[in-house]
């Protein structure tokens, strides 16, 4: 769904001649759809850019609050 919201943004600035300083967004997009992303959430964007960088990603097995349970 994000692929096809991006493309009507890139149509309607084409039509109205307007700048759209998202293009190289929408290309990312297009390639993590390529990579297969197609059930993941806008975080595999992130994954597609680190891959085309060259990054290795790590995990560093850090236990992270949700923030939603209750303090004790």
């Amino acid at each position: 769904m994000l692929h096809k919201d991006f493309d009507l943004g890139l149509s309607a600035a084409r039509e109205l001649e307007v700048p759209m300083p998202l293009a190289t967004t929408a290309q990312l997009i297009a390639a993590a759809i390529g990579a297969g992303h197609l059930e993941e959430d806008f975080a595999s964007l992130i994954l597609e850019q680190a891959r085309n960088s060259g990054i290795t990603r790590k995990a560093q097995n850090m236990a992270v609050d949700d923030a939603l349970s209750p303090q004790t």
